[in-house]
């Protein structure tokens, strides 16, 4: 049921000279059905052309989603990836009326986000104009992104190596105490230069990658330096966050990918021989 709206209408009585002047206006309360926004209101087009553009500066593009643009009733739009249709961004009106936050401002629009921040559910939030809501749609689609990218197959190898790193270093229990030889730290540091030089030439082939890969090296120099200052243990913890984890920044082309995996398995499966 809808809810009615109150409206103050002030009327004028027919002129009556027996009645004094500050009488002449007599106020009167009618109830008028209440008219949802969305019945009223669209969005314009400008306000339309900025939500594309936001999706055409995006790492997909706006080819990649679909935009429904409602009218209010009960949404004003919903963006959805085509690829997978659980990523979706919604904003919707609150009952066409608001809702009322902890500092009594009133939010007329919900926004709802999938991937969330945490979780690949929905997180829910309530704004005061849609320009917030449309300030929201950038990090969404960046979550939108890691999320595909962490699907890719090569994303998936290099978990796969780091679980299988975890149980490597967890099954050598006593050995994580020992630290290397003299002969086992030039090994690695020999396989850390080779991947310095690899890295090197893999920068002059992409110029995009210089900054990622500057830094990786930079890594490679911490972790070849450790061979001779921390135990087994320590070092392969040390090698997988910092060669692992910087990984993802030179997945962007497939020379990189392969690298890294190579790197991976030589570097911190194989170990010294």
């Amino acid at each position: 049921m809808q809810s009615n709206q109150l409206i103050c209408i002030l009327e004028a009585p027919q002129h009556d000279s027996r009645v004094p002047t500050f009488k002449y206006y007599l106020l009167k309360i009618r109830v008028i059905p209440h008219q949802p926004f969305g019945a009223l209101l669209m969005l314009r087009s400008p306000t339309r052309q900025a939500i594309h553009q936001t999706l055409d500066d995006s790492y997909f593009g706006s080819s990649n989603f679909t935009i429904d643009f409602g009218n209010g009733n009960p949404n004003w739009f919903k963006i959805t990836f085509i690829q997978n249709h659980t990523f979706n961004f919604t904003v919707n009106d609150i009952n066409g009326i608001g809702a009322i936050g902890h500092n009594l401002e009133i939010y007329r629009y919900q926004v709802s986000e999938a991937p969330g921040v945490r979780l690949l559910t929905q997180d829910l939030s309530n704004h005061k104009n849609i320009e917030n809501c449309i300030q929201r749609i950038p990090e969404w689609l960046k979550r939108v992104k890691e999320e595909i990218i962490d699907s890719n197959p090569f994303n998936r190898e290099i978990l796969a190596i780091r679980k299988q790193l975890e149980e490597q270093i967890n099954e050598f229990t006593e050995q994580q105490e020992e630290y290397f030889t003299r002969q086992e730290s030039d090994q690695l540091k020999q396989r850390l230069t080779e991947f310095a030089e690899k890295l090197d030439e893999l920068a002059k082939q992409n110029i995009e990658l210089q900054e990622s890969i500057n830094s990786l090296k930079g890594r490679i120099v911490e972790l070849a330096g450790a061979t001779d200052q921390v135990n087994k243990g320590i070092w392969y913890r040390m090698a997988g966050s910092k060669l692992i984890g910087v990984a993802k920044a030179i997945f962007q082309s497939k020379e990189g990918r392969e690298l890294m995996l190579e790197a991976a398995k030589k570097i911190l499966l194989e170990g010294p021989k």
